[in-house]
């Protein structure tokens, strides 16, 4: 699998998950809903890093994968988040 394909099946993944999230939420199962959107968003910041020419970290940690990602963004990108 190229990386184009794999950032593309991230990306896919997270948009699943975030859909079976919203579908929790309005069937207020709120304890599932916030589940499927931690792991939509570790899938989507997992595709980011590796949009920046990085293999991701193999974790599931939230708060590492966004520090990673800050590390592997060129400085000239950092200073168009602020």
């Amino acid at each position: 699998m190229s990386t184009r394909e794999e950032i593309n099946t991230l990306i896919r993944r997270a948009r699943d998950f975030l859909r079976t999230a919203n579908f929790q939420m309005e069937n207020e199962m709120y304890d599932l809903a916030v589940f499927n959107l931690e792991q939509a968003l570790q899938l989507f910041l997992k595709a980011k890093i590796l949009e920046y020419g990085a293999q991701y970290p193999r974790t599931h940690s939230v708060r590492y994968l966004l520090k990673f990602l800050r590390d592997v963004v060129p400085g000239d990108k950092k200073a168009n988040c602020k």
